[in-house]
């Protein structure tokens, strides 16, 4: 992985962390409206580019980073299931 891509990868998970973290702390008091909705889709953008730069690196990403991809996408899945009403997806 070159060091723009690594650098690109550490500042889209910092992003993404902040953005999950705030995006959770909204949910558990129950703000769930239009800033919800737009720090989600921000999230979920940022995911994919995440994503976009595991493909390219990925004979050369570790386990771990690939692991926490997929982890983001859970987070992602159950805040975007808490928006929808859906609490099968909340365990």
């Amino acid at each position: 992985m070159n060091v723009d891509a690594a650098e690109a990868l550490a500042n889209i998970s910092e992003a993404l962390v902040t953005a999950i973290a705030e995006a959770q702390a909204r949910l558990e008091v129950g703000l769930l409206g239009d800033e919800f909705r737009e720090l989600l889709h921000h999230s979920r953008q940022l995911h994919v580019a995440l994503l976009e730069i595991l493909l390219v690196a990925e004979p050369n990403v570790e386990e771990r980073l690939r692991g926490r991809a997929i982890t983001f996408g859970n987070s992602l899945d159950r805040l975007e299931a808490a928006l929808r009403g859906d609490d099968s997806e909340l365990d």
